[in-house]
């Protein structure tokens, strides 16, 4: 038995980490969108929003840096 069926949720990854963090779950995904935006800005490299309770983990979007003018 799965404790989280039916659970929905998104993290924000580093894209191309495969080690393990500990992170927020964010319940909607323009919340997650927005934290990925903002780590992706402030540390100049992509994140990967996914889904939090299902197995194998879906990215579901790939937030890359804005360019600074």
């Amino acid at each position: 038995m799965n404790v989280f069926t039916g659970k929905t949720g998104y993290i924000v990854w580093p894209q191309g980490e495969m080690g393990r963090h500990t992170c927020r779950v964010y319940e909607s995904l323009d919340e997650a969108v927005g934290a990925a935006h903002s780590k992706a800005d402030f540390h100049h490299r992509p994140y990967d929003v996914r889904t939090a309770y299902e197995s194998p983990v879906r990215t579901i979007k790939t937030i890359n840096p804005r360019r600074h003018q």
